[in-house]
């Protein structure tokens, strides 16, 4: 049996198109190959994680990368610049209000996950660690 690829238009063989039990023939309508070059391609990361940001914190990619830029690459508290390219600095946001406030290292962001955003054990901290 034979099928045509709805993104390469190339006629090839059912076996080259994975399951899809939505479809009437049962088959994806673009193969394996082409499905596997689109998921990693920089334009679907990019829309990947546009999603994620969108449904988590509310915010597009482009804000964002503004928000990476007006910090010029580098981490809200510590000033370490970004992590390499597989890895992005965290959104920081309020857990009470869901409000995004910077763009934190990964260290920075789970230092206020631990102290539960609480203002007094972060003073606490301070003072504990000028003796």
């Amino acid at each position: 049996m034979k099928k045509i690829c709805s993104k390469c238009s190339v006629e090839k063989d059912i076996s080259d198109f994975g399951r899809r039990t939505r479809n009437r023939d049962g088959y994806n309508g673009v193969c394996k190959k082409c499905r596997y070059c689109y998921k990693y391609s920089e334009k679907y990361k990019r829309s990947a994680l546009n999603t994620k940001l969108k449904a988590d914190y509310g915010i597009t990619l482009r804000e964002y990368d503004e928000m990476l830029e007006e910090q010029k690459g580098v981490c809200a508290i510590c000033g370490n610049p970004q992590p390499p390219k597989f890895f992005r600095l965290a959104v920081d946001h309020c857990h009470k209000t869901g409000k995004v406030r910077g763009l934190l290292c990964q260290s920075c962001n789970g230092m206020l996950g631990l102290a539960k955003d609480n203002i007094e054990v972060m003073l606490n901290a301070i003072k504990y660690l000028s003796k």
